[in-house]
């Protein structure tokens, strides 16, 4: 958002149009409403209800397994590829350290290529012979659930090739590469009965799902002679998201509104920013939807991550957005109560250039007992706690209590407060010292 819009009591114009419904035509509605953030936002969220696209936690908790430990659970990332490090113990440690409960993802690769090589003799993760031991300690064992597109090298894959969708020009749809492979997108259906034999058949013992790209990028539109629209698109992907969570939570890369009703996580963070810029960072989704989906980092973007700041140009954005940077992570989330990030340990890839794929790639390991990697869980453990208290709840306030923005607060429905200082000065407000860089609950019921 402007800056200066959330200071400045005007009218605002909402558009209440669905994002990730796809559909080919729309009419876009506009409902006045006070220029605030948390008034836009809560016009948004009435609608939402209004139309019947809106499900609280209450109601997912009824029919999704294991969901209710979610709440508290610090998210573990611990890399795509298959490394040397001892993730059990590290497990053991955190759990030591008082995490009772995590979502530890990925442990496993569900797609159409589980066993593809890489350069450097690198193999997707699968750490399958841990997952019961994991789930004793309490934790969720997460696959990467990549549908979406399969690679082939050529012609000869005619298995692959006959699921691949196609564009509106009658083209195959993608062609990124790894390596000697390209990768392709499959047609949505074909992703749908891929999953639905997957759930049942590669590690059913798995708790939770993570999907890659499924909750925001447009599939392709036609699979063989038969035509999907954008509707229907959407539709198979939804199917997706409602199947996966029939046998534990359901998390993806990115948070698409159109989908809120049948995920629990979806990944759009950018980092705090405020003071003399021209764009504020805003916690929009929480606002929203906090009782019904949490907004989560992405997997690259954990609080001891920096490698992908740039990734994309992403360090450019007008908000820009990354990891790496621990304390700032931790204080966004403490405000808009959502759980802490943590690359655990094991291996990973980016571009070779930081920026795009298609220029090669590198690998790079991240180390449990790395300093930043204590540092971030030591940060982590309170954000976690605060999540198990307030992660159910309704966000019923939010406001900048300084002008320029480094003093900011939110409420929650069980009348917890947090008051979060971004800058590098004290603030008080007659009655109460915020130190810089900190979080504070206020007040707690």
């Amino acid at each position: 958002m402007r800056a200066r819009d959330n200071l400045e009591d005007e009218i605002a114009y909402v558009p209440m149009t669905t994002f990730g419904q796809y559909a080919p035509s729309y009419t876009t509605y506009f409902r006045p409403c006070r220029s605030r953030v948390f008034d836009v936002a809560q016009t948004y969220r009435d609608y939402k209800i209004a139309k019947g696209q809106f499900v609280t936690w209450d109601e997912k908790l009824q029919t999704t397994p294991g969901l209710e430990s979610m709440f508290g659970a610090a998210q573990f990332f611990i890399g795509y590829f298959d490394s040397g490090h001892d993730y059990l113990a590290a497990m053991k440690q955190t759990k030591e350290m008082g995490f009772d409960n995590a979502f530890v993802y990925p442990t496993v690769f569900r797609s159409f290529n589980p066993d593809l090589p890489l350069k450097e003799g690198a193999r997707w993760i699968d750490i399958s012979r841990l997952h019961e031991d994991i789930k004793r300690l309490g934790y969720h064992v997460a696959s990467w659930s990549w549908p979406g597109e399969a690679a082939v090298q050529s012609n000869s894959d005619r298995g692959l090739w006959a699921i691949m969708g196609l564009n509106e020009e009658g083209d195959y749809a993608g062609g990124w590469s790894t390596g000697d492979y390209k990768w392709y997108s499959v047609a949505g259906d074909a992703q749908v009965q891929f999953m639905h034999w997957a759930q049942r058949h590669m590690w059913p013992e798995l708790t939770a799902q993570h999907f890659d790209v499924t909750g925001n990028l447009v599939f392709p539109h036609l699979y063989g002679k038969k035509t999907f629209d954008r509707a229907a698109d959407a539709e198979c992907r939804r199917h997706l998201f409602e199947q996966a969570s029939v046998v534990g939570p359901v998390s993806t890369e990115g948070f698409c509104d159109g989908f809120q009703e049948a995920i629990h996580c979806g990944s759009v963070m950018a980092y705090p920013s405020w003071g003399e810029r021209d764009w504020w960072t805003v916690p929009l989704n929480s606002l929203v939807f906090h009782d019904s989906a949490m907004n989560v980092w992405w997997e690259c973007d954990s609080y001891n991550n920096p490698h992908h700041q740039r990734q994309h140009h992403r360090d450019l954005y007008v908000t820009p957005a990354g990891g790496g940077k621990a304390l700032e992570q931790s204080l966004w989330d403490a405000l808009q109560g959502t759980p802490p990030h943590v690359f655990l340990c094991g291996k990973m890839y980016r571009p070779a250039d930081d920026v795009f794929f298609s220029n090669g790639y590198t690998f790079y390991e991240m180390d449990f007992h790395d300093e930043q990697t204590q540092y971030a869980l030591m940060l982590a453990k309170p954000i976690a706690d605060l999540h198990q208290k307030v992660g159910r709840q309704r966000i019923v306030a939010y406001d900048a209590l300084t002008k320029n923005g480094q003093v900011q607060r939110t409420a929650f429905q069980d009348g917890t407060v947090v008051t979060v200082n971004f800058g590098d000065a004290s603030w008080t407000d007659g009655q109460q010292v915020y130190e810089p860089k900190s979080w504070t609950l206020t007040n707690s019921g």
